[in-house]
């Protein structure tokens, strides 16, 4: 009974023309207005039905189909915009609510209601100046609206925020830009050879040939970009410089890394730290002790390897060098075992690749 119109309770949310054909008949009639006024009164009225019912899209539907009308009486029109910015706003189509709210005022400038959807909506961008303005103008139509004030308040209040957090932003801006400025002079003084892995897969040739720049030195760093090192190379207290180094371990296919292996530290140090008391896991041969390991670099420029006295500093290393390059901000550095025969093989396969 409840598909017949004369005995229904509540408007229903979507009409089926199979099961209620006079609901569908009804419909066709309340459009069939002799007069282009009547029309979008009607579409008018069921879209604020649908508003009511939360149904956004469908409501912006049919207040579309009232302006196609094109009826003469203004006020009708000015409405149809304005409650179309509404249902705009709900789906979070905000420049769209906007240009509802726009042209409502334009036809009416006194309709309220506009003013309000236009601030509501510039709220929603952030758009504290155009906000503040919609309210202004609004309260030219109604000086007491408190909607009106409550929004304009607001968007006073974040706009002051907002500038105050910018504020504080480019602060943060020009010290990290002055501490990348003093890490990469103190890099450029040690006359330290840097290159992205980019550049390094292009091989020898263009690594003879680069030339840093800034750009080039802190993309080589990566002080710009996730690192999975949890820390890039740093500047202490007393000016020196701090890195990730990591050791691969080929034979066993490991690696490792040391968060902060200052410029001053010895390899050895590190060394007796992290194999003076125990073997390591994967070192199944037990051949990883403080008094056989050798530490290893590749040369990319000579295609060859160099290896590195345990009781140089990685300073002695890395600074002022014309054969050792840090990839990608990480130097990084080969463990072998002396006189193993796995040594005796990588050395000679890669020297003669």
């Amino acid at each position: 009974i409840e598909q017949i119109p004369l005995f229904m309770t509540k408007p229903p949310t979507e009409i089926d023309p199979v099961n209620s054909p006079g609901l569908v008949a009804l419909q066709e009639l309340k459009y069939k207005e002799d007069t282009p006024e009547g029309r979008a009164l009607a579409y008018k009225e069921d879209g604020n039905e649908l508003f009511k019912q939360k149904k956004y899209k469908n409501a912006v539907k049919v207040y579309s189909e009232g302006l196609k009308q094109q009826c003469s009486d203004q006020l009708l029109n000015a409405v149809l915009y304005c409650n179309r910015a509404a249902a705009n706003y709900h789906l979070g189509n905000m420049r769209s609510s906007i240009l509802d709210a726009t042209e409502s005022k334009k036809i009416k400038p006194d309709h309220l209601k506009a003013y309000i959807r236009g601030a509501e909506a510039n709220m929603r961008l952030n758009e504290y100046d155009e906000t503040i303005t919609w309210c202004d103008d609004g309260l030219q139509v109604d000086p007491i609206n408190s909607k009106l004030k409550e929004l304009r308040i607001k968007a006073t209040q974040d706009k002051k925020k907002y500038e105050r957090d910018q504020r504080k932003q480019k602060i943060v801006d020009k010290e990290k830009i002055d501490i990348q400025r003093n890490l990469i002079d103190a890099i450029q003084r040690r006359g330290i050879q840097l290159v992205s892995s980019q550049e390094r897969a292009r091989g020898t040739r263009h690594l003879k040939e680069k030339k840093d720049d800034l750009h080039t030195i802190i993309d080589s760093l990566h002080l710009t970009d996730a690192n999975p090192i949890s820390k890039p190379v740093h500047l202490d207290e007393q000016d020196k410089l701090v890195w990730p180094v990591m050791f691969l371990y080929p034979e066993y296919g490991q690696s490792e890394v040391i968060l902060e292996f200052h410029e001053k530290s010895r390899f050895v140090d590190h060394i007796n730290v992290m194999f003076g008391d125990e073997f390591a896991p994967w070192d199944v041969k037990r051949e990883y002790t403080t008094d056989k390991i050798e530490i290893w670099y590749e040369d990319l420029v000579k295609c060859s390897y160099i290896q590195v006295s345990k009781d140089s500093t990685l300073g002695d290393v890395i600074n002022h060098s014309k054969r050792y390059v840090v990839v990608s901000g990480t130097p990084t550095f080969i463990v072998l075992v002396t006189n193993s025969d796995f040594k005796n093989q990588f050395i000679k396969i890669n020297d003669n690749h």
